[in-house]
């Protein structure tokens, strides 16, 4: 007789309401207080503007609209009127960082071009489904 033992393991990380509103100071706040496998929510329809990098603390965590819509109902990140920011996301250094279902808007005509602008470029360990 074969005995089978299983063992439940739960995933680590902190769900919570999603984020309707604010910018990127929201999002690393959770990040931050969340640790290892956070998931930060954006509530569908939700545009957040962003005038300084959102920054993933730790690996597995994701960014993503409650729900996983594929449409223009997806949270969008925008950068905010007058801010310099050129990297609007950044997960360098963790692995398995998830960036799911939303969209990113640069903005420009309302924020402007960066014409001394540096080129962002960074290896990504986990998914890039915008």
């Amino acid at each position: 007789m074969h005995r089978l033992l299983v063992t439940l393991v739960l995933a680590s990380g902190t769900y919570a309401a999603c984020i309707s509103s604010g910018d990127q100071t929201n999002i690393n706040n959770a990040f931050s207080s969340g640790g290892t496998g956070t998931v930060v929510h954006l509530c569908a329809n939700a545009v957040l503007s962003i005038t300084d990098s959102v920054k993933f603390t730790a690996a597995n965590q994701e960014i993503s609209t409650e729900g996983y819509p594929t449409g223009n109902t997806r949270a969008t990140l925008q950068v905010a009127k007058g801010s310099s920011v050129s990297t609007l996301i950044s997960g360098a250094g963790h692995d398995g960082v998830k960036v799911r279902n939303i969209q990113v808007d640069g903005n420009r005509p309302n924020a402007g071009y960066l014409h001394n602008g540096k080129i962002n470029q960074y290896s990504w360990h986990g998914e890039r489904k915008v």
